[in-house]
């Protein structure tokens, strides 16, 4: 289905999330549709994850010129002094994202290069359910690293995510304006 949608709507660039079978299936496909891709697997801190973030990127149109990973448990060693030793331990979760920085090959395709990014936050697990603190953590942890990622640059910055959040959470509001909501 996935494949049909790509060959009908023949997007720019796609960003994924929980994509297992990258090597044996989605890597396979993309490229015979035209795409490269790069992908990041879930790190496995917590338990064992066969899935990742994938981006891809029509390669007629675009070049690869810079990624940077990220991992999302890492936000327990930024944010350390402010958190609980249970919040700490809710906040790895193995969840990651993905940056890319894509040059359009033809300048009047697309003025400028862009950063683009796709991103699987916490949705809860067996051991912890939806967490919303969690998730602003992560939500908060992601723009200040795609900050820093494209501080040398200053691209436009696309973002894909599967957010299963309420327009009221923290997480939501971050993302929507680049600001932590006041309690």
């Amino acid at each position: 289905m996935f494949v049909r949608e790509c060959r009908c709507y023949n997007p720019d660039v796609i960003a994924l999330q929980d994509v297992d079978l990258f090597k044996e299936f989605w890597q396979p496909q993309l490229m015979l549709l035209g795409y490269d891709v790069v992908y990041f697997q879930r790190t496995c801190e917590r338990k064992r994850h066969e899935e990742g973030v994938a981006i891809a990127y029509n390669k007629d149109k675009f070049q690869l010129f810079k990624t940077v990973q990220v991992e999302f448990n890492r936000a327990v060693d930024a944010y350390y002094e402010s958190m609980n030793a249970e919040l700490r331990d809710r906040c790895m979760s193995d969840d990651v994202a993905l940056i890319a920085f894509l040059q359009p090959w033809q300048k009047d395709y697309i003025r400028s290069a862009i950063c683009f990014t796709s991103a699987m936050l916490y949705d809860g697990d067996e051991i912890f359910p939806l967490d919303d603190e969690v998730r602003s953590i992560q939500a908060q942890y992601l723009t200040e690293r795609i900050e820093k990622a494209n501080a040398e640059f200053q691209l436009p910055v696309l973002i894909g995510i599967c957010l299963q959040d309420e327009p009221s959470s923290p997480a939501y509001h971050l993302m929507r304006t680049g600001r932590v909501q006041l309690r």
